[in-house]
């Protein structure tokens, strides 16, 4: 029974071109699947409704879903750096192939990917020499492509101008406590600054978090807002200080 391959010439669409005659590339009948799906992807399909992200969005989080051309992002991140002055970029397939260690094959199909989606625009074409690409930055990008990319998740304090204590805070916490815009007045009304309250936080989030790390406590971490609040007031528990090794906060803070 004979393989199931196919002789097929490397593509010079808009790819690349070398001084002598292309040698024949033997490709098995998964590549050529890979590739036919590849193909489908066009600027123009639609794409279902992206769930929010906890990063803005990126060049990386598009090609991250090229799963079939992993090269693409190296390769789009490779040009970009190449070529961030003129916003050209024309390296041949086989010095590509060479530098990263890979086939002519895998970087035909990484450069086709990029220009299917839209990340590489063809500019220049000539046989037998390099072809020429503009490398489209994903400001730009966006513009073409509306409603397509990751959506940052929202947070309550996104809409509150000049108030950074939530962000703070929510770093503080390694992302782990988002703070409502009732709590963040309640924390206000203890009449101590952003710093001091930032600097208490981190204070009583180690605290916590040592607690935890010897396995005294494994509860919801939602249970340290109203935790923090009444270390600040004055309200917490002898349980509680000695559960996590502090002072009442005003005894601390005179230390």
């Amino acid at each position: 029974m004979k393989s199931a391959e196919m002789t097929m010439q490397p593509e010079n669409a808009c790819q690349d071109g070398v001084s002598s005659p292309p040698q024949v590339h033997r490709v098995n009948q998964l590549e050529v699947q890979a590739t036919t799906r590849l193909a489908s992807i066009a600027p123009s399909a639609k794409v279902p409704e992206v769930t929010p992200s906890r990063y803005h969005c990126s060049p990386e989080w598009h090609l991250s879903r090229l799963v079939h051309t992993p090269l693409a992002g190296v390769l789009y991140s490779f040009a970009r750096r190449i070529s961030k002055d003129s916003g050209l970029f024309h390296g041949s397939v086989v010095g590509i192939a060479e530098y990263f260690g890979v086939s002519r094959w895998k970087v035909q199909r990484a450069i086709k990917a990029l220009v299917d989606s839209g990340f590489f625009v063809c500019v220049a074409r000539e046989a037998f020499k390099p072809s020429v690409y503009r490398v489209i930055h994903h400001k730009d990008w966006i513009d073409k492509h509306p409603g397509r990319c990751a959506v940052k998740e929202t947070f309550p304090w996104s809409a509150e101008e000049g108030d950074k204590l939530a962000v703070r805070l929510w770093n503080a916490s390694g992302g782990k406590l988002k703070y409502q815009t009732h709590q963040l007045v309640a924390l206000r009304k203890t009449g101590l600054a952003d710093d001091e309250i930032v600097a208490a936080f981190e204070t009583l989030f180690a605290a916590e978090q040592a607690r935890r790390e010897a396995g005294g406590w494994t509860g919801h971490w939602s249970a340290v807002q109203p935790r923090f609040w009444r270390w600040l007031t004055g309200r917490a528990r002898a349980g509680e200080l000695e559960a996590l090794g502090l002072q009442p906060y005003s005894a601390s803070k005179a230390h």
